[in-house]
């Protein structure tokens, strides 16, 4: 079947006048066309922009700690009945005294990937004004964490096309629109190219086109009323990246060509993680699915 864009595409050759012959000849090869031009996606990451985050030697000294007291733990015997006896080993490997009283509130999402599910720090990236790392389970080609914070105050600078997905000026605009809150900014997915989907946007929704480069295109999700008529809404990203051949080869599991791979120890027991499904609450579930038919064949 053909998504309605598809369907436009074939509509808009065709001359009424046509015999009836003439109009099969035409439906089938425009239906060929927007066949072959069918858009085919993986699911690649998402990007997480915090206010802040640490360093990247603070989350390694963290995994060491981690991984020794995992070392440590009778998986034969209860946890809830051994809680002391760990409070007490976690404090001997840390140094600390004891163990500062939970809240839930303002709490590091790198370090609470890595105590409650035994991922580790994979890649990193820094620009001269953010500092982003790459959070992942054992199995670096199942779920993909990016999680980015700015270094320095929004100076207002343009991105530059080397750091397009790290400028500053993007973090703060997503902190801005959810009152100083980080959260889940951007959902990622592979493609072989992206010139059709940077396309499709152009034609169908040129207002949610939010940059495009050869190798990347980040869009905004959503309007924020009526499809084609309200404003973007630019809490919620979608980004394509194309996979170069190089990179197929090569740290095919780096979600994006700018970072570099780290070294990380995972405990024992840890298992992969993969990506199921994503959820997204909208104002417009049926405009929502009919951006998506009209750019990416849904």
């Amino acid at each position: 079947s053909l998504s309605s864009s598809q369907q436009q595409d074939i509509l808009s050759i065709l001359d009424v006048n046509d015999d009836a012959s003439s109009v099969a000849q035409s439906v089938a090869a425009a239906a060929a066309v927007a066949q072959s031009d069918t858009v085919s996606i993986s699911f690649s990451h998402v990007q997480i922009y915090a206010p802040q985050l640490s360093s990247l030697e603070t989350y390694k000294t963290l995994e060491k700690q981690l991984n020794d007291l995992a070392t440590q733990i009778d998986e034969t015997s209860s946890l809830s009945s051994s809680v002391e006896r760990y409070r007490s080993l976690w404090n001997d490997i840390t140094g600390q005294d004891d163990v500062p009283q939970y809240t839930p509130q303002n709490r590091d999402v790198i370090k609470q990937l890595l105590s409650s599910f035994g991922f580790r720090v994979t890649g990193e990236h820094s620009t001269v004004s953010t500092q982003s790392f790459l959070v992942t389970s054992p199995d670096p080609t199942g779920v993909k964490f990016v999680v980015t914070a700015p270094t320095s105050p929004n100076n207002g600078h343009n991105h530059n096309s080397d750091d397009i997905d790290f400028s500053t000026s993007h973090v703060h605009e997503y902190l801005s629109s959810h009152d100083g809150r980080g959260g889940i900014a951007v959902l990622a997915f592979s493609v072989p190219d992206v010139a059709t989907i940077r396309d499709r946007y152009e034609r169908y929704h040129p207002s949610l086109l939010k940059f495009a480069t050869e190798d990347i295109v980040e869009v905004y999700a959503y309007y924020r009323g009526e499809n084609g008529v309200s404003d973007a809404d630019e809490s919620t990203i979608l980004r394509f990246v194309r996979r170069r051949d190089e990179e197929k080869e090569n740290n095919l599991w780096l979600p994006l060509p700018q970072y570099r791979p780290v070294a990380a120890l995972f405990p024992s027991g840890t298992v992969g993680a993969y990506s199921d499904h994503w959820v997204s609450n909208v104002n417009s579930r049926a405009g929502f699915l009919s951006t998506l038919a009209d750019t990416l064949d849904f």
